[in-house]
């Protein structure tokens, strides 16, 4: 079980940097999907929010021209 402090520091982390997103499956009536992500060039600030919560996976590095690599949570 995570710290509250931990839990408070994740919250906060996604509350400034996190994103949900959801939208309609197109092969199912009346079903939608919901992504929950983090992303960040700090890899360790990712592994640590995933180890906080508990679920999800860390992916990347994505690598973009003349930009760091991004590190991505997602659920």
């Amino acid at each position: 079980m995570a710290r509250s402090d931990d839990l408070a520091w994740a919250a906060g982390l996604f509350e400034g940097e996190g994103s949900i997103s959801c939208y309609p499956i197109k092969c199912r009536t009346n079903s939608i999907r919901t992504d929950v992500s983090l992303a960040s060039t700090d890899k360790d600030v990712i592994d640590k929010f995933c180890s906080i919560v508990g679920v999800g996976d860390v992916k990347g590095p994505r690598i973009y021209p003349k930009r760091k690599p991004i590190y991505y949570w997602q659920v």
